[in-house]
């Protein structure tokens, strides 16, 4: 399971566009254990790390093992994927804006349901 860990690791940093330093930060450890972990130096197995690491990223401690592009990934994400490829880099960047400000605005999600009937 480690092994998987330093090669997913940088996957999952790279698709929510953080540097190891923008990582480090974030989950409040030391730049190069990060470093070191991508690299397989260090196995950064240690539950601390993993939750740090995996809320700095938003996603669950297992996910880390897990190669972010696998094909049982929701299709609308792989949908929003295909059309990043096709933005330009001013339009990018104001995608990322909004995405950021809806992360962020602390308003509670929409029930599934709720969704549905509005589609």
């Amino acid at each position: 399971m480690s092994e998987s860990l330093h090669i997913y690791l940088k996957e999952w940093r790279k698709i929510r566009d953080l540097t190891q330093k923008a990582l480090a930060e974030k989950a409040d450890v030391d730049v190069t254990y990060i470093s070191k972990v991508e690299r397989g130096l260090r196995d950064g197995m240690s539950t601390k790390f993993l939750n740090a690491v995996a809320r700095a990223m938003k996603c669950r401690p297992k996910d880390l093992f897990e190669n972010p592009m696998a094909e049982d990934l929701d299709l609308d994400l792989l949908s929003v994927i295909e059309m990043w490829a096709d933005l330009s880099a001013p339009k990018r960047q104001a995608a990322k804006a909004m995405i950021r400000g809806l992360a962020e605005d602390g308003t509670q999600d929409p029930h599934p349901d709720d969704l549905k009937r509005t589609a």
